[in-house]
């Protein structure tokens, strides 16, 4: 399918950060990149994929009201773009660099919320990754939907298929966020965002992703994503 390709952006520092939400508009494409999704890297791009690509972006930084999701995202957007594809260790890297801040990165994290913090706190200790994020979960329990915000970038990159695209951003969410509804919201509105790019409807990326494998097992997800049906009874409370 015909996804927008990500180009470097023109300013970035030696630490590997950019200037923040204002180096968006070089996450998605330009007139001289590839929408075939076959990584030939000719053609050009149909201006309205593009512009689709462009406001799942805008769409992002105006739905951030404390900034740290889009400094997530341009950090997830580089790496992308980097790499040519979705590497989780490398994307926590950067991660790391931005909570540790100025050498590491050109600013600290901030408005990231208790997740992020205790996580990459423990991560700074020595723990691994893993092991700091299931015990960050077993202390609170807690959902978080900081990844569903960030990681929407993931939908734009024409270098993640459709079919990599679920396991992407369940492992993207994992990187900060164990429970499993957290991933199912991530996996939720990436796929929705692919659909409109493409150019379907919000009911048509809605039911996409209602039925996804990583979504369907969470009937919560689920009812709030779909009109309930009638006599169908509520579905149970997350544990």
């Amino acid at each position: 399918p015909a996804m927008a390709e990500a180009t470097a952006p023109e300013k970035k520092t030696t630490a590997g950060a950019t200037d923040g939400p204002t180096s968006f508009p070089a996450l998605v494409a330009d007139s001289k990149s590839s929408a075939t999704g076959d990584g030939d890297g000719e053609g050009a791009v149909d201006k309205k994929t593009l512009d689709r690509a462009r406001g799942v972006l805008m769409g992002l930084m105006a739905g951030d009201r404390n900034g740290g999701p889009v400094r997530m995202a341009v950090r997830l957007s580089e790496s992308l773009i980097e790499r040519k594809g979705f590497f989780s260790e490398e994307v926590s890297k950067r991660y790391q660099n931005w909570f540790k801040g100025p050498p590491a990165d050109s600013e600290k994290a901030f408005d990231t919320g208790g997740t992020f913090w205790n996580v990459y706190s423990l991560v700074g200790r020595g723990m691994k990754q893993a092991d700091a994020v299931k015990t960050v979960f077993s202390s609170s329990n807690g959902i978080g939907i900081n990844a569903a915000h960030r990681s929407s970038v993931l939908a734009a990159c024409r270098f993640i298929s459709d079919e990599e695209l679920p396991a992407a951003a369940k492992t993207e969410c994992h990187l900060t966020h164990h429970h499993g509804l957290s991933a199912a919201a991530a996996v939720a509105v990436n796929l929705i965002c692919r659909a409109l790019i493409r150019g379907e409807t919000l009911e048509e990326g809605v039911k996409r992703a209602a039925a996804s494998k990583l979504v369907s097992g969470h009937p919560r997800m689920v009812a709030s994503l779909l009109p309930p049906k009638e006599d169908q009874p509520a579905p149970p409370p997350p544990p």
